[in-house]
C-alpha cells in the first residue's frame, strides 16, 4: 500500500500511482463519474491499466479520455501541475474568455475539475450558480452548481415563449401544452443531474447512459448529445460510444 500525506486536511488519503508518480485523489473521489467505490478499490495501486481500459474494475472496462488524465494531474503529490491559465483561483473569468478567440471551442471542451467564478460581484455571481442552474457546464461538468441554464437568462427566454404561446393558443390548450413542456424539461434535467452525480449500479441501463453522456463531455463533444434518449443522435448521425 502506498503511503503519504493527503492534499485535503478533511479527508483520509486515497493514494494511487501512475507513470511513476503518486496522486492523492481523496478530494476528487466523490465527484468521480464512475463512482467513488471504484477509486477506493483501486487505492494503493498503479491505475495505468484501468485508465487505459486494459483491465476491468467492478466488471467493467473503460478507456479514459485525455481530459481524465489532465484532471488526475491536479492531484499529483509533487505539486508541479500548472492550472488552467484562464482560471486563476477565485478571479472572475467572464471578461477573460474573449481573449481566447478561436481557441474558445477547444478550451471549453477541456473539462476542469473544480469551480470557476464568472463575476467579481457576489450578487451577480450568485445569479449564475445554484444547484439546478448552469453556466460553463462543459468546462466544469463535475460542478453540481453548474448543471443547466442561468436563472436570470432563463427568465427572459421563458417569458418570451410564455407570451408567444399565450397569444398563439387557446387558454385550455396553452395550459396543457405549457404543463407538458415544463414537466418534460424538468424530467430531462433530473435525468441529466443523475447522469452526472448519481451512482447507478454497474452495467445497468443507467450506468451505460452515464458512460454515454460522460463520453460526450470527456472524449468527443461532437457526438453523444442525447441525455434521456439516443433517438436524435441516430437521426442526426451523432451516435456516441458506450465504452
Amino acid at each position: 500500500m502506498i503511503k503519504g500525506k493527503s492534499n485535503s486536511s478533511n479527508k483520509q488519503p486515497l493514494l494511487v500511482s501512475f507513470d511513476g508518480k503518486f496522486f492523492d485523489i481523496a478530494e476528487f473521489a466523490p465527484r468521480h463519474p464512475g463512482g467513488e467505490k471504484v477509486l477506493q478499490i483501486a487505492a494503493g495501486s498503479d491505475i495505468g491499466q484501468f485508465l487505459g481500459g486494459e483491465e476491468e474494475l467492478l466488471g467493467f472496462i473503460h478507456k479514459h479520455s485525455l481530459g481524465a488524465y489532465n484532471i488526475l494531474k491536479r492531484y499529483s503529490l509533487d505539486k508541479q501541475f500548472k492550472n488552467d491559465p484562464l482560471i486563476d483561483g477565485q478571479e472572475p473569468i467572464l471578461f477573460k474568455i474573449g481573449e481566447l478567440g478561436e481557441r474558445y471551442w477547444t478550451w471549453i471542451h477541456q473539462p476542469y475539475d473544480g469551480a470557476v467564478r464568472m463575476f467579481k460581484s457576489n450578487f451577480l455571481e450568485q445569479l449564475t450558480r445554484t444547484k439546478w442552474w448552469h453556466g460553463l457546464h462543459h468546462k466544469t461538468p463535475l460542478d453540481k452548481d453548474r448543471l443547466v441554464f442561468p436563472p436570470a437568462a432563463a427568465l427572459i427566454i421563458v417569458g418570451f415563449f410564455y407570451s408567444f404561446y399565450r397569444l398563439l393558443l387557446p387558454y385550455p390548450i396553452f395550459c396543457c401544452f405549457g404543463t407538458g413542456k415544463l414537466t418534460g424539461y424538468i424530467i430531462y434535467d433530473l435525468i441529466h443531474y443523475y447522469l452526472h452525480h448519481g451512482t447507478p449500479e454497474a452495467n445497468s441501463k443507467w450506468h451505460k447512459r452515464k458512460i454515454y453522456h460522460h463520453n460526450h463531455h470527456f472524449k468527443d463533444s461532437q457526438s453523444g448529445f442525447g441525455i434521456s434518449t439516443t433517438l436524435w443522435d441516430h437521426v442526426f448521425g451523432t451516435l456516441g460510444a458506450v465504452r
